[in-house]
């Protein structure tokens, strides 16, 4: 009777599937398997056909397809195996953010709708997924599975935690409780994108306990062993292997620091400067591109200008808005990642007049400027208004943006600090 039941059920999802597409059509081959709407914004594809299926020409779309950036087609050799996962993450595949309610569309190359699905507000902040995967109907889901099977009822530990911080560089990873309730995470894992190499899985020893709000910092050969690369995907997994987050990178976004930024909820970024085992430094919300000069006065308005690592070390402020900037509370800092740092605090009435400079020496603001440091422009100690990055003796002379405000910084052959800068 049960067998009887579970294949009544399969056919009636067939049939819903075929009557979705329209009469006579078969259920599709590929089909949408599980998407979020949150932190990746991924979004996986089932093939759960025996044979591969060529997905060239083919596009993926959000319910807003006339907007730009928001049709992804696939290009040519894009081939998902049989019976195999295909996940797409925005930033590294598709480019559009998936809204807290939406929907997904997936059309084939002759332009038919093959898989649609839509969710209302919130079910996908998680997960929204099939169970069981290609023939379930989609659901809610308690923990991401992306590239493995969607597992029904995964379990929620004592407690939970998140990804919230990896380097490259040093193979630093942070694990935050965003909960008021401590987490157990006795048993659970950590891993990058070749769980089965060797070295490549740590498993949390008994007794990891994560207090609310707290941080904790697992160090590559203090804790586990693999280095994570240049562009990767580091996974956390509940003890019974539900992928519970993962931090899925670019080249080069996790050399420094790549965070979620505000701890434990903001989306995952490049960040400026590490903060391992400490709250999370990111960029302020109003802090505009380099190159987008004027505004009306905010964080985005005030940007660092000329450095030098040498004599008197001087630090530029240049103000190119066309209005006073308060710089009260603002402060300035090196590159000191994970100890105490000198810290120059701008004091009450200190205001930068518009599209002006202001010039503080070493003797002004207390920092010691390396050979090869960064120099950053602060609100509060989480939020960086602006970031002057340098490498070995490219600020001995003049680190400077060219032009001033809005242009890169470079090695500049002449100081011309309190005047208009020159390459």
């Amino acid at each position: 009777m049960m067998l009887a039941r579970a294949t009544c059920a399969a056919a009636l999802i067939a049939l819903a599937l075929a009557l979705a597409l329209g009469c006579g059509t078969p259920a599709p081959s590929v089909v949408l398997n599980e998407l979020t709407s949150s932190g990746s914004d991924s979004i996986e594809l089932y093939n759960r056909s025996d044979r591969a299926v060529d997905l060239a020409g083919w596009t993926l779309t959000d319910l807003t397809p006339e907007r730009p950036g928001h049709r992804f087609t696939f290009p040519a050799g894009s081939t998902i195996e049989a019976g195999a996962h295909v996940v797409l993450v925005r930033g590294l595949q598709h480019a559009f953010k998936l809204g807290d309610d939406g929907g997904v569309v997936l059309i084939d190359d002759d332009g038919l709708v093959v898989d649609r699905v839509e969710y209302g507000a919130g079910a996908a902040v998680v997960s929204f997924c099939r169970i069981p995967d290609g023939d379930g109907f989609f659901e809610s889901c308690p923990v991401a599975t992306f590239g493995v099977d969607n597992v029904e009822g995964c379990g929620s530990p004592t407690g939970r935690a998140v990804l919230n911080e990896v380097r490259s560089s040093d193979g630093g990873i942070e694990l935050f409780n965003p909960t008021d309730a401590p987490a157990d995470l006795s048993g659970w894992r950590v891993t990058d994108e070749s769980p089965d190499s060797p070295g490549h899985r740590f498993v949390l020893p008994e007794g990891s306990i994560v207090e609310p709000s707290g941080f904790l910092a697992l160090r590559q050969g203090e804790d586990h062993l693999f280095s994570p690369g240049l562009a990767d995907s580091i996974r956390l997994e509940a003890p019974n292997g539900c992928l519970v987050d993962e931090a899925r990178y670019a080249p080069g976004d996790a050399e420094l620091s790549y965070c979620r930024f505000p701890d434990g909820a903001g989306a995952f970024q490049a960040c400026p400067r590490a903060s391992l085992g400490a709250p999370n430094v990111g960029l302020c919300a109003d802090a505009g591109d380099a190159g987008d000069a004027g505004g009306a006065g905010g964080a985005g308005d005030v940007v660092l200008n000329e450095v030098s690592s040498t004599g008197e070390e001087e630090i530029e402020i240049f103000n190119r808005s066309d209005v006073a900037v308060d710089l009260a509370g603002a402060s300035l800092t090196d590159a000191a990642p994970e100890v105490a740092r000198l810290r120059f605090v701008f004091p009450a009435g200190a205001v930068i007049a518009p599209q002006s400079f202001l010039v503080l020496t070493a003797a002004e603001h207390g920092l010691s400027l390396g050979a090869d440091d960064a120099v950053y422009l602060e609100l509060g100690e989480t939020c960086v208004a602006d970031l002057a990055d340098y490498g070995q003796e490219e600020a001995a002379l003049s680190y400077c943006r060219v032009p001033d405000g809005t242009g890169p910084f470079q090695p500049c052959a002449n100081p011309t600090f309190g005047q208009a800068n020159a390459p």
